[in-house]
């Protein structure tokens, strides 16, 4: 297993990116179904981030605080952007090492609330965000603001997803405030790990989910407050995932198939973002 490597530290290793998917492309606004809760298992202490996948860097050595338009890439496989609606904006902050993080807009009231969203596109199928029917890990580092959800605009919080429920395949992770959620959607079937636990906000949380054959584990570990270690295993038929052309990964929010930001339920993250990540072949 290659060694630890930092993702958003001066460069922000999107390694091999996946994503919180979300609703339905013509954006219904419909809260999706979280399916069964899990029975929950604790380990002893948070595993330490290992490095295994990394394709793509991102280079955001800019000043704290300042707005991210783009996002340099360091491969030619892979583009990233940041998308955006009604003035919405991603900002330089830190993550609880220290290290470079992404901040993204404030819960808001408003018919119309500010959003944005990291947008991680390949130039052809077959690429790096490509699962097919391969195991996979993906996962982030998150922290959310006191307000993170509760319109219908903005339900919850997308942390990392390719795909939406809609479609026939999706890989996601969200949460709300409560619960976080896997949800991984196959041609052979779907499978949903939830684990649920009262997050503290402004804490700090990595969040990993990972597909083996015909069952997803996902992971929950405390990284700011002391805790264990919350594991959720769901086990059943997938198949492969399979992703028309085009179809985008994303960061905070939900993206239709074009890329474009997705208005009436666009599960906004509120918060900050760091050490994203997707392997694909090996566990992380």
């Amino acid at each position: 297993m290659p060694t630890p490597a930092p993702l958003l530290a001066g460069v922000l290793g999107v390694l091999l990116l996946a994503g919180c998917g979300g609703e339905t492309e013509p954006d219904p606004g419909v809260q999706e179904d979280a399916g069964r809760e899990a029975e929950q298992a604790t380990s002893a202490a948070p595993e330490a981030a290992t490095d295994g996948g990394n394709l793509l860097d991102v280079d955001i050595d800019i000043p704290e605080g300042k707005a991210l338009d783009t996002l340099p890439v360091g491969s030619g496989a892979l583009d990233i952007d940041a998308v955006a609606l009604n003035g919405g904006v991603i900002t330089a902050d830190r993550d609880s090492f220290g290290e470079p993080a992404l901040r993204f807009p404030a819960f808001s009231l408003d018919d119309e609330p500010p959003r944005a969203i990291v947008r991680v596109t390949q130039d052809a199928s077959g690429g790096v965000l490509d699962v097919g029917e391969d195991t996979f890990t993906f996962g982030v580092d998150f922290a959310l603001d006191a307000v993170s959800f509760g319109t219908t605009v903005d339900g919850g919080n997308n942390l990392i997803q390719r795909g939406l429920a809609s479609g026939e395949s999706q890989f996601k992770i969200d949460s709300d405030g409560s619960n976080v959620l896997c949800r991984v959607a196959g041609l052979d079937g779907i499978l949903e790990a939830r684990i649920t636990a009262d997050l503290e906000a402004g804490e700090w949380y990595r969040v990993r989910c990972v597909r083996r054959d015909e069952s997803v584990e996902l992971s929950l570990a405390p990284l700011s407050v002391v805790g264990s270690t919350v594991r959720v295993t769901e086990e059943g038929p997938l198949g492969a995932l399979s992703f028309e052309e085009g179809v985008p990964l994303s960061l905070g929010g939900k993206l239709a198939a074009n890329g474009a930001v997705i208005r009436s339920a666009t599960d906004q993250f509120n918060g900050v973002l760091a050490q994203p990540f997707l392997t694909v072949g090996e566990e992380r």
